[in-house]
């Protein structure tokens, strides 16, 4: 693991940029993420916060967070006084608010650090309002130098990428699908090779989501790999395994 790459079970990515940030692992409390997938995770070592029920997944795991973050709706009592008796920090929050947990956890991030890498899991599954909010704030906290890098577990990557920049993804398993989601209005000069079907300095229009299920073209054991780049918006890259 480098301050350039990300390194996850199922996919290695390399950015174009390094990352002069503190980085963080955020658990949220949308679809558990497998065990064995989230003890690898951890393996990265960079800190964990455990927000809402991502406590449950983290005592789960045996992982130990270095935060927790939520309003104490979908965790136990007992799971709360396990976390205390580790030495968990906790942030509690009441139910009654105006911000999501994990948008309290992303200005937390916002007022502790200058500036901050997000790697986030625990975010999908349950309702699409949820997964909305979730996608829409990791680039609402941009304007805190909160970035986002990837919403991640065992069955769905996004790699969240600001124009202009550049990744290249070395596969370890073999995705099923890859779409191009254009998260701002549009993305200009959007490239991708190695797929069935390839994109040159293209536009993508948020409002015409075409560039989905593209599919490898080439996916032998040594030669799982793709290069995407956006001149400039907001561009998701995702793949599920």
């Amino acid at each position: 693991m480098s301050n350039r790459s990300l390194d996850l079970p199922q996919a290695k990515v390399t950015f174009s940029q390094n990352f002069s940030r503190k980085m963080l692992i955020f658990i949220a409390g949308g679809r558990e993420p497998d065990k064995e997938w989230l003890l690898e995770l951890a393996k990265i070592n960079w800190p964990i916060w455990a927000i809402d029920r991502g406590l449950s997944y983290c005592l789960k795991a045996g992982i130990t967070p270095e935060l927790y973050i939520g309003d104490h709706d979908s965790i136990s009592k007992e799971e709360l006084l396990r976390a205390k008796n580790a030495m968990v920090e906790i942030i509690a929050f009441s139910p009654m608010k105006d911000l999501t947990d994990l948008q309290l956890s992303l200005k937390e991030a916002s007022k502790r650090y200058k500036n901050a890498a997000i790697l986030l899991t625990g975010c999908w599954g349950g309702r699409f309002d949820h997964l909305y909010s979730i996608l829409y704030s990791t680039i609402w906290a941009y304007d805190w130098n909160i970035a986002t890098i990837a919403m991640a577990d065992d069955k769905e990557i996004m790699y969240l990428m600001k124009g202009e920049s550049s990744i290249r993804l070395d596969c370890k398993k073999k995705p099923e699908n890859i779409s191009l989601l254009a998260l701002s209005d549009h993305c200009l000069g959007v490239n991708i090779d190695n797929v069935v079907w390839p994109l040159e300095d293209y536009t993508l229009y948020q409002k015409q989501p075409f560039a989905i299920s593209n599919l490898l073209l080439t996916a032998s054991e040594h030669n799982m790999s793709m290069n995407v780049s956006v001149k400039k918006g907001w561009l998701g890259v995702y793949l599920n395994f």
